[in-house]
């Protein structure tokens, strides 16, 4: 079994939800991605009952993913996501930090019922 070092963690992301918005392509760098979001949602239970939580995700996908190239994906879609978190650090005029975490996604299945 591999021993985590000082500098390793655990990554990975399993997400189940709906495509809200068309995916669109973005330029990282030198890299191109499918960019989206996908909203979750949960039953959370409070002290008067469970409340629907709905929750977005920013999800990117590489442009050069074979398993995923070809996927023809469109708001409404049902995705089982599995990937992991990348969360950037933006400085604005103000010097102030603001962090954007998304998925990025190494494979998507389209759930259907």
């Amino acid at each position: 079994m591999a021993k985590l070092t000082k500098h390793s963690s655990v990554n990975r992301v399993i997400l189940a939800g709906k495509i809200v918005n068309a995916p669109s392509i973005i330029k990282e760098h030198s890299n191109k991605f499918y960019h989206f979001l996908l909203q979750t949602t949960e039953n959370i239970n409070s002290g008067k009952g469970p409340i629907l939580h709905n929750e977005l995700h920013v999800v990117n996908y590489s442009l050069e993913n074979p398993l995923l190239k070809h996927m023809d994906l469109r708001p409404g879609l049902l995705l089982y996501i599995q990937g992991s978190l990348r969360t950037n650090t933006i400085i604005d005029v103000d010097d102030t930090r603001h962090y954007r975490t998304i998925i990025l996604a190494t494979n998507i299945e389209i759930i259907t019922i």
